[in-house]
């Protein structure tokens, strides 16, 4: 009963295996393979004028230094543009917000910060190799530059400030800027200046490694559990009938029976009480309460032997598969 126990919790390992094995092979493929992408953004801005005397032009453009009395209207556009080494599916969200800090001019510590989203997230999906965004924002340069001003003379401050406009990309967890316009504030004049990315970068894959990686291993460990099984079965299918009933015997009564030799059995002067069936040898052992003695005598014999202390009671179990033979035969011929 133990070792058809034991096959049975061989079976049962051997398809957990097989289905995990399975489950993470399936993750391994659902997961994104090996890619990378380029990505790079831009930045383009112009500076829209109060009516004035100096200027004919209405906006200017970039690379100048403007008047921050004469400036009204400061509109940017984001550009952002990922470029797959593959087909892949993209997804993520965008925003532009933006960030006054006044700053501390003799050590660059920051005094005052105010931050703000100016437009709301937006989300992005593609399959495709070329991904591309636009957004863009305008904003008054006084509403920004009052308050610079006004804290400067409030507190007395030896400042500086900036109002930085930031293009947010917002994928899974992580939030990053990938592009941005830096604009003075509190001084007469000034001029903006951008930062803008372009660089490769390379995918994590190491979770679809691992699921892979664990995939074989199991598979590899199930592929081994089935050699063992199968090598038992064909095993078990080999043996004998006779065989398989001393083995029953053996499986069934293990806490009663000791497996010894022969020559630990002393017949001499003991009365030698011969049994026909093994349950009365049980019946024996039950009421002496001496365990039963296993005894390979040969491949077609085996003997199960209850010693008393001055009778010995035997069981012989005998192969007959090939001819016969009795079991008065064998005891004759030994003690001749």
């Amino acid at each position: 009963m133990k070792k058809k126990a034991y096959n049975y919790l061989c079976i049962l390992f051997a398809i957990i295996l097989m289905v995990a094995g399975v489950y993470f092979f399936y993750k391994s493929t659902i997961t994104d393979s090996d890619s990378n992408y380029t990505e790079s953004s831009k930045a383009e801005y112009t500076v829209c004028l109060k009516e004035n005397d100096l200027f004919k032009q209405t906006c200017l453009g970039e690379e100048k230094q403007y008047l921050s009395t004469l400036s009204d209207e400061i509109r940017v556009t984001f550009d952002y543009e990922r470029v797959n080494s593959k087909q892949v599916n993209t997804e993520f969200n965008y925003y532009i917000d933006s960030n006054l800090v006044i700053y501390n001019t003799d050590n660059n510590k920051e005094i005052y910060k105010d931050s703000k989203n100016l437009t709301e997230s937006k989300k992005y999906t593609g399959d495709k190799e070329v991904n591309t965004i636009q957004d863009k924002v305008t904003i008054k340069y006084d509403e920004y530059n009052d308050i610079v001003l006004e804290q400067v003379e409030k507190y007395s401050l030896y400042a500086k400030a900036a109002l930085e406009l930031n293009l947010v990309l917002k994928e899974n967890d992580d939030e990053k800027v990938v592009s941005s316009v830096s604009i003075p504030l509190g001084l007469k004049t000034y001029s903006i200046s951008k930062d803008i990315i372009e660089k490769n970068v390379e995918i994590d894959n190491s979770q679809k490694n691992n699921y892979l990686f664990v995939s074989i291993l199991l598979i590899g460990l199930d592929l081994v559990f089935i050699v063992i099984i199968v090598l038992r079965i064909f095993k078990n299918s080999k043996q004998s009938d006779f065989e398989l009933e001393v083995k029953k015997l053996l499986t069934e009564y293990d806490k009663i029976i000791v497996e010894t030799k022969e020559n630990v059995i002393n017949y001499d002067n003991k009365q030698i009480t011969k049994l026909d069936d093994f349950l009365e040898l049980v019946d024996v052992r039950d009421t002496i309460e001496k365990p039963i003695l296993y005894i390979y005598r040969d491949a077609r014999t085996r003997d199960f032997v209850v010693q008393d202390d001055n009778i010995i009671y035997i069981y012989t179990m005998v192969d007959n598969t090939n001819g016969e033979r009795e079991v008065n035969q064998i005891w004759k011929t030994e003690q001749s």
